[in-house]
């Protein structure tokens, strides 16, 4: 319960929790400027101005669920042999190699990528690909442009740890700069990482050199999980494959 005195402190907090994969409930007291960003809504036995929910139902989260799971068995199936073979015949070192990003609620996850580079970097030691990146193989330069280099995390939505469509996870060293400099960058972890994007079926990927660049990419995943539905993964599914602006600024 507050009072109109308490209103400033009350967003305040509303706002903090905005970072939380969570629903925010205030009692309506009076509040104008609450009210313009809440709807009512029931909470138990209360009547309260809900301020923000979370992004995907629990019935939603099931569909959503369903669909990552037929999806990356069927990607396997088709990526699993070919590649690794192309791989190894190119260039020497291992087929696999894991890199620890943020996920679901920020934490930790290990993603898992074809290897299209002489390196292996992770941490604090990862350096972003740049056009032309000496590090990158001839078969990576080429995984990469086609996005067949992310396909291994089919093994992590099978695992629960990603989704085929969200907001892109970044490398922690990004993660780390980037909370610090766009307010709401952690609601990107409101939902679980994606193999795909809102963001990158636009042309948001590749290097973020710049912080007008990743807070465009924020806004996009931004409306993403704001605007969910079955349809809009979908859509998103056949722009990765025919858009043109999918393969914008692949490194």
């Amino acid at each position: 319960m507050i009072s109109e005195s308490d209103a400033a402190s009350a967003l305040a907090l509303a706002s903090a929790m905005s970072d939380l994969p969570v629903d925010v409930h205030v009692v309506p007291v009076g509040s104008i400027d609450l009210m313009a960003v809440s709807r009512i809504t029931q909470f138990g036995n209360m009547v309260t101005m809900g301020i923000f929910q979370s992004p995907l139902t629990p019935f939603n989260r099931a569909i959503k669920r369903g669909v990552d799971i037929a999806v990356a068995i069927a990607g396997l199936a088709v990526t699993g042999v070919v590649v690794p073979i192309a791989i190894k015949l190119d260039s020497r070192g291992p087929v696999f190699f894991r890199q620890t990003r943020h996920g679901y609620n920020n934490e930790p996850i290990r993603v898992l990528k074809f290897r299209s580079m002489t390196v292996m970097e992770d941490g604090d030691n990862f350096k972003p690909v740049t056009r032309h990146d000496p590090r990158v193989t001839r078969l990576g330069r080429l995984l990469r442009h086609t996005n067949v280099d992310e396909l291994p995390q089919l093994f992590n939505v099978l695992l629960g740890d990603m989704s085929i469509v969200g907001p892109r996870p970044h490398a922690t060293s990004q993660n780390e700069l980037f909370i610090e400099l766009i307010s709401s960058f952690s609601r990107c972890h409101n939902v679980k990482p994606g193999i795909t994007g809102w963001a990158q079926v636009n042309g948001y990927r590749g290097d973020v050199d710049t912080l007008e660049k990743m807070q465009r990419r924020v806004e996009h995943d931004l409306y993403y999980i704001d605007n969910w539905s079955l349809i809009l993964d979908l859509k998103i599914m056949a722009m990765t494959v025919f858009s043109r602006r999918a393969y914008w600024n692949a490194d």
